[in-house]
Formats: structure tokens, sequence, C-alpha cells
């Protein structure tokens, strides 16, 4: 009786460009066929018995593939990624797609993203443990990365001499300290003076908790020309940056006790501050 012997096809390696990080999927033609069947004829009366054979029929099955990999969607590629034994880090969004986080209080789905490691290369993260996170202030026009920790949002009142100023602040606390991103907008004439700011803020640190002015220096990052301030105290350390660009004010921040500084960490956070438009 003939048997029927159909190939197996090898694996086909299919790649996802998804941002900057590619992942790899792999997909299998499948191939499904129908045993043959064979019916065998028989007689009475003839001494010799001859079976006849109905012809196997085979059936391939076909695989669709996505004409553009690109076209997933946003969950899509995040669930991709989080199956991947190794991504690469990765940003699923332009900029101008974030909420304000200071606007509503809280984060729109997409403008939120667990990584396994930001881009900035003094930053060092344990892959397995991730969690520094991408933020973006709209009204503020700048974007920064802010470590894991418990995060808050608060609107902090600086005194002046050229009056009171509200800022809208994000604040992560963790084992390691406290860090703090700040920003106000539409100052006026008067309060866009780099001097009465910067004194504001020396002026409210100084004033608690026993802290001294240990040293400050001009800084420029990303564009951003400003100051640096660093305080201490018995056993604490405060690190500060502060910019004024146009008529709007930015404070990064950095609060730890003396034994658990991480400067790695420090610098990460505070190097991260960029301008975008949109």
């Amino acid at each position: 009786m003939p048997v029927v012997r159909l190939p197996v096809y090898p694996a086909k390696f299919f790649q996802f460009a998804l941002g900057s990080s590619m992942v790899w999927a792999v997909v299998c033609c499948t191939t499904s066929f129908t045993n043959a069947t064979t019916t065998q004829a028989t007689t009475t009366q003839a001494t010799t018995t001859q079976a006849t054979t109905t012809q196997a029929t085979t059936t391939q099955a076909t695989t669709t593939y996505p004409a553009n990999p690109l076209n997933l969607s946003l969950s899509d590629n995040l669930s991709i990624l989080e199956r991947s034994p190794d991504p690469t880090p990765f940003l699923l969004a332009q900029q101008n797609d974030f909420a304000s986080f200071m606007e509503s209080g809280t984060l729109q789905s997409e403008s939120r993203f667990r990584i396994t490691a930001p881009s900035d290369p003094t930053i060092r993260i344990n892959r397995d443990n991730p969690g520094w996170q991408f933020f973006a202030f709209r009204n503020g026009n700048v974007s920064l990365w802010i470590p894991p920790g418990r995060l808050t949002q608060e609107t902090l009142v600086l005194q002046t001499a050229a009056g009171a100023i509200s800022t809208q602040a994000l604040i992560a606390d963790n084992k390691n300290g406290r860090y703090i991103a700040a920003y106000a907008s539409d100052l006026s004439p008067a309060q866009s003076n780099a001097s009465i700011l910067y004194d504001a803020i020396k002026q409210r640190v100084s004033s608690r908790n026993n802290m001294v002015l240990q040293s400050e220096k001009p800084v420029t990052v990303n564009n951003f020309s400003g100051q640096e301030v660093r305080f201490t105290n018995a056993d604490q350390i405060v690190v500060l940056r502060m910019y004024l660009v146009g008529n709007r004010f930015y404070v990064m921040g950095v609060q730890a006790l003396s034994a658990n500084f991480n400067s790695q960490a420090a610098t990460g956070f505070l190097n991260s501050l960029q301008q975008f438009s949109g």
C-alpha cells in the first residue's frame, strides 16, 4: 500500500523593528494533512482480493503574517517587549503625545513607560529590577527621567523678593533619597531674574535642618544654563540645579542621607532635563 510522506517545513524567523529595539519572533509554518484512507474492495466470488486505494489528499495550512509589523498597537508592543528575554532600551511614543501630569494629577496610559535602562549612559540600572520613568511637563516644555519610588505631585510656593511664585513639582521618594523636579511658568518681568530666584532657593534650603552651603558653580546641561548648589548638614546632602529660561524657572534636586547618597543616580537624574517642542 503506498504511503504519502509530506515534508516538514523549517522554522522561519521574522525580525520585528520596534523603535530602537529589535524583537525576534519565531513563526513556524505548520503543515496539516489527512491520513491516506484506503478502501479495500472485496468480492465473494473471486479467489483473489483486489484492493482499491483512494488517493490521499493533503491540505497545507497557510500562515498569514502582518503586512506591516509596525502597525501593532501600543499594548501589543509592550507585551512583546515583556516577553523578550533581553530587550534593549526603548521608547514607544513621541513627546507630543504625553499628557500633562501637572494638569490632571494622573498620567495617561501612553505617558508612562516601564524600561529596562534609561538611554543616559551615566545611569546604571539592574535589568532584573527596572523602574526609571520618563515624564514630560507639557506646560513646562521639558522632559526628564526620574528614578523609581513613590511618586507624588505637589504645588510648592516659593517666596522671593519679587513676590510669591507657585511651582508644580513631581517628587520620587525611595530608600536612597528624594528626587524632585519642579517648574514655574509665566513669570512676571520682575520675577524673571536669575539672581532673585537662585537666592530664594538657597535661602529656603539653608533655613531648614541646619543645612550649610558647601559649593555653588555654573552648570550647563542640554542647552540649559544655570547654577548648581550643594548643601550638607550632619547627616544629609542636598544637590540642586536651577535654570531660568525666558519666563520659566526650573529646579532639579536630590536629597539623601550621606550614607545612602547614590552619585550615579543623582547625576543621571540631574542630567536628564531636556526641552522639547510642541
